[in-house]
């Protein structure tokens, strides 16, 4: 199976990739900035580059708690908009479990 995973400069994603990888599935990383093996995030919002996936985990977000108490309203700047044109490039696609 083929799974993209954001949040390739995190910690959760990389340790996941790995495991999905061990156990003979492809996962590819992105991030908001890609260099090496991490890819851009914004092509997951290509409805033809979305399906080549038969799943996406979003693990990717700018904030943690503290920073989200210092700058309330920081996800709706820089996160929701993905999270919104990932969900609309996946519209009309099956959902496959």
């Amino acid at each position: 199976m083929r799974i993209a995973l954001t949040g390739g400069r995190g910690r959760l994603a990389p340790a996941l990739a790995a495991h999905l990888e061990a156990v003979g599935h492809e996962a590819v990383l992105f991030s908001r900035s890609p260099s090496g093996r991490l890819r851009d995030q914004q092509e997951l919002v290509d409805p033809d580059h979305l399906e080549t996936f038969a799943a996406v985990l979003h693990l990717g977000w700018s904030t943690v708690p503290l920073v989200a108490e210092q700058r309330p309203g920081i996800e709706l700047e820089q996160d929701i908009p993905f999270v919104q044109a990932l969900v609309s490039a996946s519209a009309g696609q099956a959902v496959r479990l």
